[in-house]
């Protein structure tokens, strides 16, 4: 018969390994408990005087046999250390076993009274285990209950951050519709004070003719309802031609390009765009059967853009060029896009312009005005 001693280290390994695994399977600890609770039994037969005085001989056979399969136990719990056997006198339990053991092998032992021993021993143990065995049950049920709470403090942080989330991107998309993308960049980074000079922008001013009078002959939701759908499409005329609205005031309907990123083609763009703002009212009257009427101007020049306020804050423009856009806005004509001589000459090679006479600009005296009326085709 081959020894342990005899194997290669990777088949005492491997032996060992297979001993630990027997000796913690959940079906060696229940025959384990189950030979302990028939020693116990036994104990409480022996107590019988019919038992005691006929059958104590069969007792002793079971407890021979219950001996046997205790030592073939303590084998295979000693075999599961593999060379590091020592670790098993650790315990004291595991101690008493094997000195049961020697004991009981021992030729000149009294099995009586070493076996009652064994009983009592084997007792002790199995009420040391079921202590050990209801801490442990015990301090699961507390860790399932301390992981259960945190899962919910988890989900409830989840939660709260997705609710956080959800809120930060409304907060953002909020403050890209006030302000433009590279400002309130700025802004979040800490900046306190916005003001940038810009040399050369296209301001423009579109505005709804007689809408005044309009207004008191209509009710207040229709009137909304009106300002609402035609700014919707100057918002998607906006987005295409990739420049910023700056404000609605009342009818009027304000718009810049070449801020807050400057671009070289700045009077094309208002120029294109201002010529879609006409198509898009004639489209509307065409869907809804009104019959309005707009008047745009744009003028080119220096402006000061910044942010303005402490609550309810603004990104706004200034300089002679705002007033001035807005000068060929208010007096224009219903329907025509007004501009100034420098426009004009930025723009004639590639747009079709009617000359109008010099008109009277408050603050800038006699200018020579032009409508655009729109590009030239290509050769």
């Amino acid at each position: 018969m081959t020894t342990t001693d005899e194997l290669t280290p990777v088949a005492q390994s491997a032996f060992t390994k297979t001993l630990k695994k027997i000796a913690d399977s959940a079906k060696f600890q229940n025959f384990i408990v189950a030979i302990i609770f028939i020693s116990t039994f036994l104990i409480g037969l022996e107590t019988h005087p019919i038992i005691n005085e006929h059958y104590m001989h069969v007792i002793y056979a079971i407890e021979e046999i219950i001996l046997g399969f205790f030592v073939i136990e303590l084998m295979i719990r000693i075999g599961a250390y593999g060379k590091n056997f020592w670790l098993f006198f650790y315990s004291r339990w595991n101690v008493f076993d094997f000195i049961i053991v020697v004991v009981c092998l021992l030729p000149t032992a009294q099995y009586a009274a070493v076996l009652r021993l064994v009983r009592i021993l084997r007792i002790l143990r199995l009420i040391d285990s079921i202590q050990k065995g209801e801490i442990h049950r015990l301090k699961n049920i507390e860790l399932s209950r301390a992981y259960d709470k945190l899962a919910q403090k988890n989900a409830e942080l989840e939660r709260a951050y997705h609710q956080l989330e959800e809120e930060k991107a409304k907060s953002e998309w909020l403050l890209l519709n006030i302000l433009p993308n590279l400002v309130a960049q700025r802004l979040k980074s800490g900046a306190k004070v916005i003001a940038d000079s810009h040399d050369s922008v296209t301001v423009m001013f579109a505005d709804i003719v007689g809408f005044t009078q309009m207004s008191s002959k209509i009710s207040p939701e229709e009137l909304v309802a009106i300002l609402d759908a035609v700014f919707r499409r100057f918002d998607h005329l906006v987005d295409k031609f990739k420049v910023e609205k700056i404000k609605t005031i009342g009818d009027a309907y304000m718009i810049v390009s070449g801020v807050p990123e400057d671009r070289p083609d700045h009077q094309e763009t208002i120029a294109d765009l201002a010529l879609e703002m006409l198509d898009a009212i004639q489209d509307y009257n065409r869907e809804t059967n009104h019959n309005l009427s707009i008047r745009i101007g744009f003028f080119s020049g220096p402006v000061v853009a910044g942010v303005i306020g402490k609550k309810k804050f603004v990104y706004d423009l200034w300089g002679d060029t705002v007033n001035t856009a807005s000068r060929m806005e208010s007096q224009g004509e219903p329907n025509k896009i007004q501009v100034a001589e420098n426009s004009y000459l930025a723009l004639k090679e590639h747009y079709l312009f009617e000359p109008r006479s010099k008109i009277d600009v408050k603050g800038k005296g006699k200018m020579m005005t032009y409508f655009l009326l729109g590009r030239k085709p290509e050769a």
